[in-house]
């Protein structure tokens, strides 16, 4: 049988593409495996200590290597921070749901579940904070720097509109929505700070119980008092 040049040209291409692809998945694949390595060291509490030569030799690769995937070693905090921050509100935007349209117990269970998964996710601590500090933003590429802000606002157009709802129907006491929102938003970042430091007091009891235990307290300051309604 004979074949075209056309179909000559055809399955010329999908060859083409499919060595492409190859690439593309094993480039990508190189990558988180980079990744992982790097978190590994960056959970160390000599993370500081850590340099590209050293990722390279722990992922026994060249440093040249991690040069093509990565321009730095910021740029690796900053793409292990963003896949910490991306798996967050992935797992509390899909795994709770309101039941029974049942807005504070559905507020309960992700300010629960956002503490539960920084518990889980303690390897990303010394990252998370570190890209997180003024320092970094400071000098980091203003690409990076928009990335970061728009995780915030994110965050806030997603919660947002819940603590809206809420006050128009009663259920929390209502007041400025800012003042509500970085109230919420501090008490839950230092929570964060307390679980990952593992301070003394945190030993005291089970992890389960503080963070209920912190949970009520967040929520009790959502909800409000009518006091503060009439200030």
């Amino acid at each position: 049988m004979t074949v075209s040049h056309n179909e000559q040209g055809i399955c010329f291409y999908w060859i083409i593409m499919a060595l492409s692809d190859r690439k593309r998945r094993q480039f990508e694949q190189r990558e988180r495996e980079i990744l992982d390595v790097a978190l590994e060291l960056f959970s160390q509490a000599d993370w500081e200590s850590v340099t590209i030569e050293k990722i390279a030799r722990a992922a026994d690769i060249g440093k040249g290597t991690i040069y093509k995937h990565f321009s730095s070693k910021d740029e690796i905090l900053f793409r292990l921070t963003m896949q910490f921050e991306n798996g967050l509100f992935s797992h509390l935007t899909s795994d709770y749901e309101i039941v029974d349209d049942d807005l504070l117990r559905y507020m309960r269970s992700i300010i629960q579940g956002a503490l539960q998964y920084h518990r889980h996710h303690k390897q990303y601590r010394y990252v998370v904070e570190y890209v997180h500090c003024a320092a970094f933003k400071e000098r980091i590429d203003h690409s990076w720097f928009e990335v970061m802000d728009s995780l915030n606002k994110r965050y806030e157009e997603w919660f947002g509109p819940m603590l809206h709802e809420a006050m128009n129907r009663g259920i929390i006491t209502k007041r400025s929505f800012r003042d509500v929102y970085i109230g919420f938003y501090t008490s839950l970042q230092g929570s964060v700070n307390m679980i990952w430091a593992e301070k003394d007091w945190m030993m005291a009891q089970p992890s389960e119980h503080l963070i209920t235990i912190i949970t009520d307290f967040i929520m009790a300051g959502i909800i409000g008092t009518p006091k503060a309604q009439n200030q």
